[in-house]
Protein backbone atom coordinates (compact mmCIF):
# COMPACT_ATOMS: atom_id res chain seq x y z
CA UNK A 1 0.00 0.00 0.00
CA UNK A 2 2.79 2.53 1.01
CA UNK A 3 4.89 1.41 -1.61
CA UNK A 4 1.75 1.59 -4.67
CA UNK A 5 1.44 5.34 -3.15
CA UNK A 6 4.98 6.34 -3.43
CA UNK A 7 4.94 4.91 -7.31
CA UNK A 8 2.09 6.43 -7.75
CA UNK A 9 3.72 9.90 -6.42
CA UNK A 10 6.83 8.91 -8.91
CA UNK A 11 4.73 8.07 -11.89
CA UNK A 12 2.81 11.90 -11.35
CA UNK A 13 5.79 13.44 -11.07
CA UNK A 14 5.51 14.82 -7.48
CA UNK A 15 9.12 13.89 -6.92
CA UNK A 16 12.09 15.41 -8.25
CA UNK A 17 14.46 13.14 -8.48
CA UNK A 18 12.05 9.89 -9.06
CA UNK A 19 13.86 7.71 -5.97
CA UNK A 20 12.09 5.98 -3.14
CA UNK A 21 13.77 4.73 -0.37
CA UNK A 22 12.99 2.09 1.91
CA UNK A 23 14.09 0.87 5.37
CA UNK A 24 12.72 -2.20 6.36
CA UNK A 25 12.25 -3.95 9.67
CA UNK A 26 13.78 -7.50 7.96
CA UNK A 27 14.46 -9.55 4.85
CA UNK A 28 10.58 -10.62 4.68
CA UNK A 29 9.60 -7.15 4.85
CA UNK A 30 11.45 -6.28 1.81
CA UNK A 31 10.83 -9.61 -0.05
CA UNK A 32 7.20 -8.60 -0.29
CA UNK A 33 8.10 -5.28 -1.45
CA UNK A 34 10.50 -6.81 -4.31
CA UNK A 35 7.89 -8.83 -5.40
CA UNK A 36 5.64 -6.47 -5.73
CA UNK A 37 7.85 -4.13 -7.46
CA UNK A 38 9.04 -6.42 -10.08
CA UNK A 39 5.60 -5.32 -11.82
CA UNK A 40 7.07 -1.33 -12.14
CA UNK A 41 9.74 -0.04 -13.47
CA UNK A 42 10.90 2.32 -9.77
CA UNK A 43 13.52 3.67 -9.02
CA UNK A 44 13.84 1.84 -5.80
CA UNK A 45 17.05 1.87 -3.11
CA UNK A 46 16.70 -0.04 -0.07
CA UNK A 47 18.69 1.04 2.75
CA UNK A 48 19.90 -0.95 5.98
CA UNK A 49 17.34 -2.62 8.17
CA UNK A 50 16.25 -0.55 11.29
CA UNK A 51 14.37 -1.89 14.53
CA UNK A 52 11.50 1.31 14.58
CA UNK A 53 10.10 4.42 12.93
CA UNK A 54 12.38 6.22 15.00
CA UNK A 55 15.91 4.62 13.59
CA UNK A 56 14.17 4.96 10.51
CA UNK A 57 13.80 9.07 10.22
CA UNK A 58 17.15 9.18 11.67
CA UNK A 59 18.23 7.15 8.90
CA UNK A 60 16.16 8.95 6.13
CA UNK A 61 17.26 12.43 7.52
CA UNK A 62 20.97 11.60 7.72
CA UNK A 63 20.44 10.34 3.97
CA UNK A 64 19.04 13.55 3.23
CA UNK A 65 21.94 15.33 4.55
CA UNK A 66 24.96 12.85 2.52
CA UNK A 67 22.89 13.22 -0.78
CA UNK A 68 22.04 17.17 -0.34
CA UNK A 69 17.81 16.38 -0.49
CA UNK A 70 15.93 19.36 0.85
CA UNK A 71 13.01 17.86 1.12
CA UNK A 72 11.51 14.58 1.68
CA UNK A 73 7.63 12.88 1.00
CA UNK A 74 7.24 10.46 3.67
CA UNK A 75 4.36 8.18 2.76
CA UNK A 76 3.01 6.17 6.05
CA UNK A 77 -0.94 5.06 6.51
CA UNK A 78 -2.92 7.47 8.46
CA UNK A 79 -2.95 6.55 11.55
CA UNK A 80 1.05 6.03 11.96
CA UNK A 81 1.68 9.84 10.43
CA UNK A 82 0.62 11.59 13.70
CA UNK A 83 3.86 9.77 15.23
CA UNK A 84 6.06 10.19 12.11
CA UNK A 85 5.15 13.79 12.67
CA UNK A 86 5.40 13.76 16.46
CA UNK A 87 9.35 12.08 16.55
CA UNK A 88 10.65 14.49 13.67
CA UNK A 89 9.50 17.40 15.38
CA UNK A 90 10.58 16.32 19.12
CA UNK A 91 13.51 14.47 18.34
CA UNK A 92 14.78 14.08 14.97
CA UNK A 93 15.00 18.01 14.07
CA UNK A 94 15.19 18.34 10.71
CA UNK A 95 14.83 22.15 10.91
CA UNK A 96 18.59 22.48 11.92
CA UNK A 97 20.09 20.80 8.90
CA UNK A 98 17.38 23.02 6.83
CA UNK A 99 15.09 19.78 5.89
CA UNK A 100 11.43 19.90 5.17
CA UNK A 101 9.05 16.97 4.93
CA UNK A 102 5.55 16.47 3.95
CA UNK A 103 3.92 13.36 5.28
CA UNK A 104 1.57 11.72 3.04
CA UNK A 105 -1.34 9.00 3.76
CA UNK A 106 -1.03 5.99 2.02
CA UNK A 107 -5.02 4.56 1.48
CA UNK A 108 -4.99 1.29 2.68
CA UNK A 109 -8.51 -0.27 2.07
CA UNK A 110 -9.43 -0.46 5.54
CA UNK A 111 -9.34 3.13 6.64
CA UNK A 112 -11.85 5.33 6.49
CA UNK A 113 -11.16 8.95 8.17
CA UNK A 114 -14.36 9.04 8.82
CA UNK A 115 -15.55 5.92 10.36
CA UNK A 116 -12.32 4.08 11.69
CA UNK A 117 -14.13 3.65 14.58
CA UNK A 118 -16.26 0.98 13.01
CA UNK A 119 -13.36 -1.54 11.49
CA UNK A 120 -11.37 -3.73 13.76
CA UNK A 121 -7.77 -3.28 12.03
CA UNK A 122 -8.10 0.50 12.08
CA UNK A 123 -8.68 0.53 15.78
CA UNK A 124 -6.32 -2.18 16.65
CA UNK A 125 -3.56 0.22 14.34
CA UNK A 126 -4.64 3.15 16.59
CA UNK A 127 -4.29 1.65 19.67
CA UNK A 128 -1.03 -0.37 18.80
CA UNK A 129 -0.06 4.11 18.07
CA UNK A 130 -1.12 4.90 21.23
CA UNK A 131 0.87 2.68 23.01
CA UNK A 132 4.12 3.21 20.98
CA UNK A 133 3.99 7.05 20.85
CA UNK A 134 4.00 6.46 25.05
CA UNK A 135 6.57 4.53 24.65
CA UNK A 136 8.82 6.83 22.54
CA UNK A 137 7.95 9.92 24.70
CA UNK A 138 9.17 7.80 28.29
CA UNK A 139 12.40 6.49 25.90
CA UNK A 140 13.42 9.93 24.27
CA UNK A 141 12.32 12.33 26.18
CA UNK A 142 12.84 10.80 29.91
CA UNK A 143 15.69 7.95 29.16
CA UNK A 144 17.73 9.50 26.72
CA UNK A 145 18.19 12.91 28.41
CA UNK A 146 18.91 11.50 32.16
CA UNK A 147 22.11 10.72 33.37
CA UNK A 148 22.58 7.16 34.52
CA UNK A 149 25.60 4.84 35.55
CA UNK A 150 26.23 2.20 33.03
CA UNK A 151 24.45 -0.27 35.43
CA UNK A 152 21.06 1.34 35.71
CA UNK A 153 21.45 1.82 31.62
CA UNK A 154 21.45 -2.04 31.40
CA UNK A 155 18.63 -2.27 33.24
CA UNK A 156 16.45 0.62 31.80
CA UNK A 157 17.13 -1.33 28.49
CA UNK A 158 16.42 -4.76 29.90
CA UNK A 159 13.38 -3.28 31.04
CA UNK A 160 12.37 -1.80 27.47
CA UNK A 161 13.10 -5.20 25.97
CA UNK A 162 10.96 -6.85 28.49
CA UNK A 163 8.04 -4.43 27.92
CA UNK A 164 8.49 -3.66 24.54
CA UNK A 165 8.13 -7.83 23.67
CA UNK A 166 4.68 -7.63 26.39
CA UNK A 167 3.44 -4.43 25.04
CA UNK A 168 3.66 -7.02 21.28
CA UNK A 169 2.14 -9.58 22.72
CA UNK A 170 -0.41 -7.83 23.95
CA UNK A 171 -1.49 -6.08 20.34
CA UNK A 172 -1.14 -9.37 18.42
CA UNK A 173 -3.07 -10.68 21.02
CA UNK A 174 -6.15 -8.14 20.45
CA UNK A 175 -5.20 -8.34 16.79
CA UNK A 176 -6.66 -12.19 16.94
CA UNK A 177 -9.34 -11.65 19.31
CA UNK A 178 -11.01 -8.78 17.20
Amino acid sequence: DRIKKSIDLVNNNFSRNNLIYSADGNQKDRNIKLAYLEKYNSNIIFTSFVSNTYDELLLMKEIMIENKFNSVLIVTTPPHSRRVDFLINQYIDFKSSNLTYTIVSSTPEWWSKKYYYKNNKAINFIIHEIFKLSYNFIDYSIFKYLSFDENTLLKIDEFKKKFTKKLNKLLHDLQTTS
